[in-house]
């Protein structure tokens, strides 16, 4: 029972990045941060195909917990280093 908390808990937090946050363009700092690394041009379709990509990690994550929970530690750690290399946010 446990595992299926974190399960939902975890999924929880990849749909509400993906679907508030970046495909709703609820919190528009995703949407800076992308255009600060890939140019203002597509940064909103950019960002909201970035969302729909943590979404499809938040069904994932349902799934296959333990594969998708690796994936996504690799995946976060490769988005949060670039946006610190290129952008000095922290």
């Amino acid at each position: 029972m446990k595992l299926g908390i974190f399960r939902v808990f975890f999924a929880g937090v990849w749909l509400v990045n993906g679907m508030y946050c970046k495909v709703l363009d609820g919190v528009p700092r995703h949407r800076w941060i992308v255009a600060r690394i890939l140019g203002e041009d597509h940064s909103l379709f950019l960002t909201r195909l970035i969302g729909i990509a943590e979404i499809a990690m938040a069904v994932w994550k349902g799934k296959l917990f333990e594969t998708s929970a690796h994936i996504a530690f690799v995946l976060l750690w490769a988005y949060l280093t670039t946006v610190f290399l290129l952008t000095g946010l922290s």
